[in-house]
């Protein structure tokens, strides 16, 4: 459990008018990662499975961010895929199990895809960075849209 709260600096950082939850100085390692599944196995209630699942995707954004603000281009494939991913596990918990409060996952995933229009900012027009950052808007635009059913 403590090791997803080791790497979270507790604070609102705005890329440019679109918000992230908090800041992260580097990504998940192996321990880390291991933490977070058990964390997420100690969850018993299907709410408090989609609230953690929740905290790890806002996580994996920000850990996109601070790979993109350091400038470690052999790291923003790895995490942009686990962004994705991340969105993609949420989203399908959420919608098979219809908990959660759909408006605001929709408001998050807006609030996303802003956050990762801003980062793709950083990269040339649909250079391979640049288009892993649009899989990883047209995966919170394609979540809205499932929420929106």
């Amino acid at each position: 459990m403590f090791f997803s709260w080791l790497s979270v600096l507790p604070r609102t950082l705005f890329a440019e008018g679109a918000a992230i939850k908090f800041e992260v100085n580097h990504i998940a390692n192996v321990f880390e990662k291991a933490g977070e599944k058990i964390n997420l196995f100690f969850k018993f209630s299907k709410e408090a499975k989609a609230s953690y699942e929740q905290y790890l995707l806002e996580k994996r954004l920000a850990e996109l961010k601070y790979v993109i603000d350091v400038k470690d281009g052999t790291l923003i494939e790895e995490t942009s895929s686990r962004y994705t991913t991340y969105a993609g596990k949420l989203n399908q918990y959420i919608v098979e199990n219809g908990i959660g409060n759909k408006e605001d996952l929709f408001d998050m995933y807006k609030r996303h895809e802003g956050v990762l229009s801003e980062l793709q900012k950083n990269f040339e027009f649909e250079s391979g960075f640049w288009l892993l950052l649009q899989h990883g808007i047209n995966t919170a635009k394609t979540s809205q849209q499932e929420l929106s059913k």
